[in-house]
């Protein structure tokens, strides 16, 4: 359109010279009146585009930064420099990264160098049920704690999952007494070791651990895996998300999604609710997932 506007001024410059002077008065006037008007269309079009980069921008700001898991055979079959391009492609804050007697010290070395050059924070994983199959686990868990403070970890991140043992639901307020007992005493070697603590939990949490972790002051990750919809994990959460208030993600379980879109559409549906704290489960099933 806007083409088409100034190739009309154009035969009009042309055209001018070859009229009588009364009509070349009111033709310049119809050729300023004409420039004027694509000029102003002009504008309009770039206020138009500038719009939506600015709307665009917004939306990217809503979605900036989370956090993911990394077990030690992805961590060993990549290149540093791979996961770190893949960590800045899902623009990843903080990474829970599970150490067992295979991990390869020095590229960890390397890459927790990386991590934090690029502003990722790296917490010590520890994801082992057995701490909760008897009372005083946490001396067990201790043993652990400290081999990821002399690694340099800047937190804990626990992945301790009771609800997968065969008699939990018969003995679930056995599980959920040593699991406030192990927060809170994992919570207390944290905060005299100078280290954070966070943990990962089902979307079926008891009511009583969910209050322990709030009062712990212990960020919390709700695991909102499977294939329910998002209203119905919502509905599930609400009692714990209430107590928890803004101090828990939403964690995706990437291969619940057939496609990157799809995944987007639910962030976006959860920052409408208020929900801004998410996270990925895991880098291996990230790896790829956008292309």
């Amino acid at each position: 359109m806007l083409y088409h506007g100034f190739i009309q001024v154009f035969l009009l410059y042309i055209y001018i010279p070859l009229r009588p002077v009364c009509y070349r008065i009111i033709m310049v006037k119809g050729l300023i009146l004409m420039l004027l008007f694509n000029l102003g269309t002009l504008s309009e079009h770039f206020r138009s585009t500038k719009s939506g980069e600015d709307l665009l921008h917004t939306q990217l700001e809503k979605r900036q930064g989370g956090d993911s898991y990394l077990w030690t055979s992805f961590f060993n079959q990549k290149s540093n420099a791979y996961l770190m391009a893949l960590l800045k492609e899902w623009n990843i804050k903080t990474l829970f990264l599970s150490v067992n007697p295979t991990m390869d010290l020095a590229k960890l070395r390397s890459f927790k160098i990386l991590a934090s050059q690029n502003g990722i924070k790296v917490d010590f994983l520890i994801g082992e049920n057995s701490y909760l199959e008897e009372d005083d686990g946490f001396t067990h868990l201790e043993k652990v704690m400290i081999e990821g403070r002399d690694l340099g970890f800047a937190g804990i991140h626990l992945d301790i999952e009771p609800h997968t043992f065969d008699d939990y639901h018969e003995n679930i307020k056995v599980y959920s007494k040593r699991q406030i007992k192990l927060y809170t005493q994992a919570k207390k070697w944290c905060a005299e070791n100078g280290m954070d603590l966070s943990t990962s939990v089902p979307m079926h949490l008891p009511i009583e651990v969910a209050k322990n972790l709030s009062r712990n002051n212990i960020t919390t990750y709700i695991m909102a895996y499977d294939h329910l919809s998002l209203e119905k994990k919502m509905d599930k959460t609400e009692a714990i998300r209430k107590i928890l208030k803004n101090n828990y993600r939403w964690v995706f379980e990437i291969d619940d999604f057939p496609d990157y879109t799809s995944l987007q559409e639910t962030e976006n549906k959860l920052i409408e609710k208020g929900i801004k704290g998410l996270a990925y489960h895991d880098l291996s099933q990230m790896n790829l997932f956008k292309k």
